[in-house]
């Protein structure tokens, strides 16, 4: 039950709140860079925090699961505005609900992975929990010698937040690219 209010209603409503506070701004690319901006801030001041505890400590949960839900709530919110006129203005609030709907198979892919503490990362961590960006970063990471045991390397926990971020992004792009053309096919064939 937790883990259906930690990885769906949180990112849902935070989402929702994002699309309040941002509603009221003009310009697509100014709600974007603040979304962003928040993301960014709220990443930096996690990851500072996080370097200065102990990797044991369960605040370092606590404080990966608010980035994760963060991670899930931005690029919904910024999807919304830059495709704003995909779906009719009184679908908005809907959009916002359903969007970190999206992330649910890369939450799947993210918590799934079996870990032995004090063991190394497996050679294809990466890619098993990041599936667009993760063949990318598991061979970067093994060269700097940054494939470690992930209880004594919060570099692991961060970067999977920020590939999280940016495939749900992604997705989320896609998938309004694909439902704007499918609308404008609908608004052609029915004028």
């Amino acid at each position: 039950m937790i883990i259906i209010f930690i990885f769906i209603i949180i990112p849902i409503l935070l989402s929702l709140s994002l699309y309040a506070l941002l509603k009221n701004l003009n310009g697509k690319f100014k709600k974007i860079v603040l979304v962003s901006a928040l993301y960014t801030i709220l990443f930096i001041i996690i990851a500072s925090y996080m370097n200065q505890i102990q990797p044991g400590d369960p605040l370092v949960i606590i404080l990966g699961l608010i980035l994760l839900t963060f991670s899930i709530a931005c690029p919904s919110a910024i999807a919304v505005f830059y495709f704003k006129n995909t779906f009719e203005r009184k679908y908005e609030m809907a959009e916002a609900f359903f969007f970190p709907l999206v992330s649910l198979p890369y939450l799947a892919f993210f918590i799934s992975p079996e870990l032995i503490e004090g063991q190394p990362l497996p050679p294809d961590y990466f890619q098993s929990i990041i599936p667009l960006f993760g063949w990318f970063i598991d061979p970067v990471f093994k060269d700097a010698g940054l494939a470690v045991s992930p209880e004594t390397s919060i570099i692991t926990g961060l970067i999977s937040d920020i590939g999280i971020f940016f495939e749900v992004l992604i997705t989320l792009f896609v998938l309004c690219i694909i439902m704007r053309k499918i609308k404008e096919t609908v608004d052609n064939v029915g004028s």
